[in-house]
């Protein structure tokens, strides 16, 4: 049966726990037959913003260099500048590209391939406490000031 992919709902059974942000992204890959089978070849998805960090996804629809013949590979990149993590995460094996074309319940009748991207984040995570260091420079005008022989 193929789908029409129009909106996102997310329902919830239970209770979330309270110390999660959670986000999900619908990546949209139309007309995923006519996307490029040639290694090395990426199309990338526009910037969205998950806990004041922008991320994209990287697709690459024959596979990165590395990835092994006939596979598409997709990973998750951090786009936020001056962020203290960086990096790239996925996997270059992703799937087969047969699979994806042979297999039509993953497309929809348009030939749109959606990826969802979940993604949370535990707020103890977010909630570092800044680093500020000790005023050395009190203690020893407190020590000069209080001292016998340097005092006036």
């Amino acid at each position: 049966m193929a789908h029409l992919f129009t909106s996102s709902t997310t329902l919830e059974v239970g209770t979330p726990p309270p110390s999660c942000t959670r986000s999900s992204f619908n990546v949209l890959f139309h007309r995923f037959v006519d996307l490029s089978a040639e290694r090395g070849q990426c199309v990338h998805s526009p910037e969205f913003e998950h806990n004041g960090r922008k991320w994209r996804l990287l697709f690459y629809p024959g596979g990165d260099s590395a990835a092994s013949e006939g596979f598409v590979s997709v990973y998750l990149e951090l786009r936020s500048e001056g962020s203290y993590i960086k990096g790239v995460w996925g996997w270059g094996d992703f799937m087969k590209r047969s699979e994806i074309l042979d297999h039509r319940s993953l497309l929809d009748i348009n030939g749109t391939l959606a990826v969802v991207v979940s993604m949370t984040m535990k707020e103890e995570r977010l909630s570092v406490q800044p680093f500020v260091p000790k005023n050395i420079s009190s203690d020893l005008m407190k020590g000069l000031l209080f001292d016998e022989d340097t005092a006036d």
